[in-house]
């Protein structure tokens, strides 16, 4: 089967409630090699909705392989981070972003996402310089 298909059949079971099986269609779709970043963005989402923030990384990392350069993914990848605790990491990815697309912080879309980002690294500092 394609990563369309596994993805597809990830959805449905994650619908009727099969939360293991559904995580294994998807990781399946990510393995199945690919190279739409959209999907394997999408598929990096619904790994992460079911709480495999390693499998939705793992997915996420293998888009930047092939396109180092996304700054969105870069982004998403920095929110799984942030979201799991791991703050170094983050704000590692979330400079990654800001390196290839520099005026994508500017964008009324992000700025909630960078107001909040922020606010974590501040509260980071402020822990880590007393």
């Amino acid at each position: 089967m394609n990563a369309q298909r596994f993805y597809s059949e990830g959805l449905s079971l994650k619908d009727m409630g099969y939360t293991e099986e559904a995580k294994d269609c998807f990781r399946q779709a990510m393995r199945s090699g690919s190279y739409d970043v959209e999907l394997n963005v999408e598929i990096a989402n619904r790994l992460n909705e079911l709480k495999d923030h390693a499998g939705a990384m793992e997915c996420l990392r293998r888009v930047l392989s092939f396109e180092p350069h996304n700054a969105k993914v870069w982004l998403r990848l920095s929110e799984i981070h942030e979201a799991i605790g791991d703050s170094s990491s983050a704000q590692s990815a979330m400079l990654s972003a800001r390196r290839c697309d520099p005026y994508l912080f500017k964008s009324p879309f992000f700025a909630s996402i960078i107001k909040a980002f922020r606010a974590v690294l501040e509260s980071h500092m402020r822990e880590h310089h007393h």
